[in-house]
This record gives structure tokens, sequence and C-alpha cells, in this order.
């Protein structure tokens, strides 16, 4: 048996508290999309946490694709509505993935944290589209 020798970290146990708290926010729709996330100022004095704690609960958030920063106006819920209609035929399949950065790249509509949905067409044609833009449709 192997033993860890891992020393206990408050603040980055706080920073996972504040991340649960926007993220259920977010998914219970008490934050909607578009909408601005508690300025960082805020959150410090409401979890009496440092800038930084804060700082490392919303880069959670915005590697699981949830918020994004618009600088210089604040953190902001992610629209995950999807935007296009991807059409998946007899002999087509479908991997989700997440990209790689040479695709995060050339697909510059990409989110932070955006996965990708890889089609591969019968004809042997490989398309990529964002996650949260893509719905796919079985034909």
């Amino acid at each position: 048996m192997i033993d860890f020798e891992t020393e206990f970290d408050p603040e980055r146990a706080k920073s996972l508290q504040i991340a649960n708290d926007l993220r259920q926010a977010i998914v219970s729709g008490r934050l909607r999309a578009g909408e601005r996330v508690p300025a960082e100022l805020q959150l410090i004095q409401q979890y009496s946490v440092s800038r930084t704690t804060v700082r490392r609960a919303l880069a959670d958030l915005r590697s699981e694709g949830l918020v994004e920063v618009r600088t210089p106006k604040g953190t902001y819920v992610v629209d995950r509505e999807p935007t296009a209609s991807v059409t998946l035929r007899s002999g087509d399949s479908a991997v989700a993935r997440m990209p790689t950065p040479a695709e995060r790249h050339a697909h510059e509509l990409l989110k932070e944290g955006e996965p990708v949905i890889e089609i591969h067409r019968k004809n042997g044609k490989v398309e990529i589209h964002g996650a949260y833009r893509a719905r796919l449709v079985v034909e």
C-alpha cells in the first residue's frame, strides 16, 4: 500500500466550495446564460478569501466551459444553447473529445473548456464541431 502524505490546503478547499456554489447557481438557472457572475471583490468579501482563491474557482469554471472572461467587463455565464444542427446518416459516427491546441487555434469560436464533436462520415471525411453549438440529428 502506498502511503501518500498530502497536506490539506484550506484555500484550495475554499476555491472548490466557491466553484461548486457558482456551478450550482448556473445549473439551477439562478445564474442564466449571458449573466454576469458576481465580481471578484464581491466573492472575496462573501467567502472571506483571497483573490487567488476566487480566481482559482473561476478558472475551474472556465476550464469546464461554464463561464468566460470578457475583459474588462467581468466573468459571464456561457450560452450553451446549440446554434447548428449536424445530421448523422447511416454509416456516420461521432466522437466527443477535447480539442488539440491546433484545433482550438483553427476553430476560433471554441470556448475555453469546450469539447468538440468529431464526425466521421461514411465517405471518409472528418468534420469537427464545437460541442456547445452543435445539435446532433440522427436520420
